[in-house]
């Protein structure tokens, strides 16, 4: 099962931490979200933990360019879409696996959390101090959680699960 909790924690622990750089950044957000899905479950399948590393590299790199290139100054609507789609190349490079129960793999990642990750940004904006970063925060968490929950694996023989 996804653990929302934990994910929003550790995100409230980057938010409210000093500033860092994007590598940092980053890194920290390709290792949260990793240990947010490592007890991912799609039916009676675990999530495997085989290709970690590669889908954890995928979405450090996406999320640096990210980053970078946000120094910019993208608009709430361009980052949210360039995050999103780190995210979606997280659980397709290469695909996420399950295994037990005949095991599953990842076929359907919806485009949907960058409306979601739009609204957090244009809420957030006015916020300011600790407390505001914590309630961003949350936010995050919230939208990307709701946003996990909606990914389909396919179980083996061929029936269509969300993850949880």
């Amino acid at each position: 099962m996804l653990n929302k909790p934990r994910l929003e924690a550790e995100l409230i622990k980057l938010y409210t931490k000093s500033p860092i750089t994007a590598k940092e950044c980053a890194n920290r957000w390709a290792i949260i979200y990793n240990e947010y899905v490592l007890t991912a479950n799609a039916a009676a399948t675990v999530r495997s933990t085989a290709a970690d590393s590669v889908s954890r590299a995928a979405l450090r790199a996406t999320l640096l360019s990210i980053f970078i290139q946000n120094k910019g100054g993208q608009t709430p609507t361009q980052f949210a879409a360039a995050f999103q789609a780190a995210f979606i190349t997280y659980w397709f490079t290469p695909p996420q696996t399950f295994v037990g129960g005949g095991g599953a793999i990842v076929t359907i990642v919806p485009p949907t959390l960058a409306a979601a990750l739009v609204q957090v940004m244009v809420a957030s904006a006015a916020l300011r101090g600790e407390n505001g970063q914590r309630q961003a925060a949350k936010s995050t968490a919230f939208a990307i959680d709701t946003w996990t929950r909606t990914i389909t694996a396919t179980v083996a023989p061929a029936t269509p699960v969300l993850i949880t």
